[in-house]
């Protein structure tokens, strides 16, 4: 029987670009997974590229193609105004050295370079199509796959930057789409339904697309599992790849990325009221981060727990109202470095701290750092700490002007805390000088407010699809003037630097924002947990006669303040040293293990069933070998009860046939009349005629059920 070729290139088509299609609603996912800071949206045109080059049979053609597609697409540029941009090899081509010189670097445990994370994830967006396109047509295996590509984009939703509510439509839609090519391919393969038109199909396919607007168009309930990246604080991060997860970390040098989001409890705090927790303080800026400022010997001073702190009197809150309190911070994890110690904004003593030789600890005079040794999970520390209470209202009211005030700055302070890096760009400057210009004669206050204004007005709060800085590009200036977006590294950063531009001294803070009260709690006063997602950065800006005061210039945000505000409350996370697990604490662990446990035992399953689909017809050939070596009787019975069966199920015919019945249907699957009929009197010869297994007929026979099944695969 002749195909109709026309026919089968329209369905190779059609079957490549709804697998590609499939792929790019996992896009996401994967790179999340995989933490790539690589935008969706770049990967429409490898994708389609090649979704179409699967069409072609030869394998060389498949690889090349995907060989030019990697190495050309080799940057991406998504500009704040969303316009994709793709730069060409002619701009910045990987040759196959630097590749391989880059994939040996990475080998040694060096970070990865962009171009080569590009190169590498369009070979394996390649080989996910194919797969892809390969399980379309086996509708047991596509349904495999579809299962698992809908439990992957549903576990998503918990823990990262991922909304696939359109992307679980789409993929199901497609689901469909496919199962409807393959079943008209079949019933174009029978002549009994030859005469079958896609127009055949129109019902069907107005049906799914009025179900899909009439989904997409009703009203949805808030989401079970809110995505963790919508919480309000972004926080300091840790990289992985090309992304970083949200915590606390004491290496700022280099910043940027896209966030993934971390739940992990960290801190335990028992305090009157909720208050930030002040980790480190950083004082130089070097255009991609903060560094410390190096402190001299003399400025990093010995003191003893159990006595006030010395020497901090440029922290001094001279005028301004105070809540003074103690805290007990409880480490939970050693994820957590407290190598600085967290305390609220001024801690004026250290009670108790474990792990200290002779009780010294030692103080950084130039940044107002608590040095400590590193704290396990399971210890503690007692401090005294105090809190401004609204100092912003006193500050508004300063009558002298900015200009006026400045001479009273410490040389000390204007030495560290003015600096610039000698790359800053002009344009940083001019933009202070612009926000401020219409507040020459106004006070400090005044100037510090319009930046955070403006910052509000003119950048967008986001922690996904944030890119690294590029060579010696500045990492203020790209957010100012080429992303407007990032979270509160990109707006504690643009607010110190435009502050200091304007003579302003400023530090970089990094702590944890307000942490959650447990309201499992029963000891004395209030218990907050801090996450990992509480990471956060702020900014502390000097004032003369007043110290430093804290501004969080993040949207959003609350000042890190001894604010009378508690926030919004939700279960202890578990268990830490101390204190006992509630019978709520004890049922959520055993219902997270059931969950887990059934999750598993799913998941084996799903992952047993797809292995025994892909491996099963190439395990029959090799032992159907092997027993036609060794029992060629045996080997010729199920050989033809397998073909006769699988022959029945492609042309759909119902109910048992013979060999001989079968003839009609190998006639459709295009078997020479005398081949078969010479092959099914030799078979009936052996089975049922007693005759023996000769090597020559043993052999045509295997040959030519062989030939036959090989054509089934083919037609399928």
């Amino acid at each position: 029987m002749r195909r109709n070729h026309q026919f089968d290139w329209m369905e190779r088509g059609v079957r490549s670009l709804l697998s590609g299609l499939w792929v790019f609603v996992l896009v996401p996912v994967i790179c999340s997974k995989l933490g790539l800071d690589i935008p969706a949206r770049s990967m429409i045109i490898p994708v389609a590229v090649i979704a179409v080059c699967t069409c072609v049979k030869l394998l060389w053609v498949r690889l090349v193609t995907v060989a030019v597609v990697s190495m050309s697409f080799a940057a991406i540029d998504d500009r704040h105004s969303q316009h994709l941009h793709i730069r060409l090899a002619t701009i910045q081509r990987p040759s196959a050295l630097s590749l391989f010189k880059h994939t040996i670097a990475l080998l040694r445990g060096h970070p990865p370079n962009n171009l080569l994370q590009w190169f590498l994830f369009v070979w394996l967006v390649a080989l996910v199509v194919s797969l892809v396109v390969y399980a379309s047509r086996l509708p047991m295996l596509w349904a495999f796959y579809n299962g698992l590509g809908v439990y992957v984009l549903a576990d998503s939703r918990s823990d990262k930057s991922v909304h696939p509510n359109m992307s679980l439509g789409v993929m199901l839609t497609v689901f469909l789409l496919v199962l409807g090519v393959e079943q008209y391919a079949r019933m174009r393969r029978s002549t009994a339904v030859a005469s079958v038109r896609v127009r055949s199909f129109a019902p069907l396919v107005a049906l799914m697309l009025v179900s899909l607007c009439f989904a997409s168009s009703m009203p949805k309930p808030a989401s079970i599992w809110p995505h963790r990246s919508t919480q309000r604080h972004a926080g300091a991060a840790n990289q992985v790849f090309g992304q970083k997860r949200i915590d606390y970390q004491l290496d700022d040098s280099k910043l940027g990325g896209s966030l993934l989001a971390d739940n992990e409890p960290v801190l335990a705090v028992v305090s009157p009221i909720p208050t930030y927790l002040r980790g480190e303080t950083l004082s130089t800026y070097t255009g991609h981060g903060w560094v410390s400022a190096n402190p001299s010997r003399d400025e990093t001073v010995q003191q003893t727990v159990g006595k006030d702190i010395r020497g901090m009197d440029t922290a001094a809150f001279h005028k301004l109202p105070m809540s003074t309190f103690r805290q007990t911070i409880h480490v939970l994890n050693n994820s957590v470095n407290t190598s600085d110690l967290f305390g609220g904004y001024a801690v004026s003593k250290v009670i108790r701290l474990p792990g200290l030789r002779k009780g010294v600890f030692s103080v950084d005079m130039l940044q107002d750092n608590l040095r400590a040794p590193q704290l396990r999970a399971g210890e503690s520390y007692v401090i005294e700490t105090s809190d401004l209470v609204d100092p912003y209202r006193i500050l508004s009211k300063l009558s002298s002007p900015f200009s006026a005030t400045a001479n009273r700055i410490p040389e000390s302070v204007k030495t560290v805390d003015l600096q610039l890096p000698k790359t800053l760009p002009k344009r940083v400057r001019t933009l202070a000088n612009q926000i401020v210009g219409s507040t020459t004669n106004a006070n400090e206050y005044t100037i510090v407010e319009s930046i955070i204004r403006y910052l509000d007005s003119n950048e967008v709060y986001q922690t996904t699809n944030i890119p690294f800085p590029r060579g010696n590009q500045d990492y203020v200036a790209q957010f100012l003037f080429q992303t407007h977006r990032g979270y509160c590294d990109n707006f504690a950063s643009a607010l110190a630097v435009l502050l200091r531009t304007q003579g302003i001294p400023t530090r970089w803070v990094t702590g944890y924002a307000h942490g959650t009260k447990d309201t499992s709690y029963a000891g004395p006063e209030n218990e907050y947990i801090f996450r990992s997602d509480d990471a956060h950065a702020w900014v502390e800006v000097y004032f003369p006669s007043y110290g430093w005061i804290p501004f969080d210039p993040t949207p959003n945000s609350a000042t890190p303040l001894a604010a009378a505000v508690t926030p919004p409350t939700k279960p202890s996370p578990g268990h830490r040293a101390g204190h006992a697990w509630s019978s709520r604490d004890a049922h959520s662990s055993l219902l997270r293990a059931v969950l887990l446990t059934a999750v598993a035992t799913v998941a084996s399953v799903l992952f047993l069933g797809g292995a025994w689909l892909v491996l099963r017809r190439p395990l029959e050939r090799v032992w159907l070998h092997r027993l036609w070596t060794k029992q060629p009787m045996r080997a010729l019975y199920f050989s033809q009860s397998l073909f006769i069966r699988r022959l029945s199920r492609q042309f759909d015919s119902h109910g048992a046939i013979t060999s001989r019945d079968a003839w009609p249907l190998a006639a459709k699957l295009g078997i020479a009349e005398s081949e078969y009929w010479q092959w099914v009197e030799a078979a009936e010869g052996i089975l049922y005629g007693a005759k023996p297994c000769e090597p020559q007929v043993v052999k045509f026979l295997q040959e030519t059920i062989i030939k036959w099944m090989a054509l089934l695969s083919n037609l399928s």
